[in-house]
């Protein structure tokens, strides 16, 4: 696994978004990892069928990229 800090980064990064069919948000904190290996996606796309819809992803790094 992943090397650890002394102590936590906690600071905090939120993001928010919304469209026509929902709001979201999300927010991530580096703890105790020396790097941030988690991620997440949150987009509004536009479907084949010219319709709106959302992406939605979350990614654990579990002690690497």
């Amino acid at each position: 696994m992943g090397a650890f800090l002394d102590s936590p980064i906690t600071d905090k990064n939120s993001e928010v978004g919304t469209n026509e069919i929902c709001s979201w948000g999300a927010c991530s904190m580096q703890g105790w990892r020396t790097d941030m290996e988690d991620a997440h996606v949150a987009v509004s796309i536009t479907l084949p069928s010219g319709k709106t819809g959302l992406l939605f992803g979350v990614f654990d790094g579990h002690g690497g990229k």
